[in-house]
């Protein structure tokens, strides 16, 4: 599964957020666009301590960290959103979920890297 399909999936699923949590993803998401991604990430980070059982708000930490290539940091996300997921029996998104730890662990094999 692409990279950038997967995490377009998982941001397209319903939010219902209370107010401070929402109020920091936006902030993100304005943030993000700006060019500020440092503190986007800050801001998702600050959402999913606050939140800390919702498996979005994880794969979207998850994924921003992977652009600002803090790939550990990515992968102990989507980790925690992967393991919520699969508590909440939501097979689907789960599915979603290994996919993008597979292509992130794919496109950080030293193979790759060499073939790039």
């Amino acid at each position: 599964m692409e990279l950038a399909s997967a995490a377009r999936m998982l941001a397209a699923s319903a939010n219902t957020w209370p107010t401070e949590i929402a109020q920091r993803v936006e902030q993100a998401r304005k943030r993000r666009r700006r060019g500020d991604s440092r503190r986007a990430l800050v801001l998702l980070r600050e959402a999913c301590c606050l939140a800390g059982d919702d498996p979005k708000l994880w794969a979207m930490y998850g994924v921003q960290c992977w652009w600002l290539h803090k790939r550990d940091e990515a992968r102990t996300a989507l980790r925690q959103a992967l393991w919520l997921r699969e508590r909440a029996r939501d097979s689907a998104r789960a599915r979603v979920l290994r996919g993008l730890l597979l292509a992130m662990e794919s496109a950080c094999a030293p193979d790759s890297v060499r073939a790039a």
